[in-house]
């Protein structure tokens, strides 16, 4: 289930979907092309604000749901995001 983009409200360490590297997102981090591929699975990507090398991160639902949250309607104005 494709999900659009998101914003990180806090700090957290994921790893890259390839397991050889992990990247520490902070608050204010953009990710886009969320993807809900299992029930307890999201996958994503970095936003353009965020300095990664690229790939696709994943990460557990649960935990996924309380780190990120949708970017305001101003927000999405100021950045660029498409909602």
């Amino acid at each position: 289930m494709k999900m659009g983009t998101r914003i990180f409200a806090g700090t957290k360490t994921v790893i890259r979907r390839d397991g050889n590297a992990s990247w520490t997102f902070n608050k204010g981090d953009q990710i886009k092309n969320v993807t809900r591929i299992s029930e307890t699975v999201v996958t994503f990507e970095p936003g353009d604000n965020v300095a990664t090398s690229g790939g696709t991160y994943v990460m557990d639902w649960f935990e996924f749901e309380m780190i990120t949250e949708e970017p305001s309607e101003q927000a999405k104005g100021q950045s660029g995001i498409a909602g």
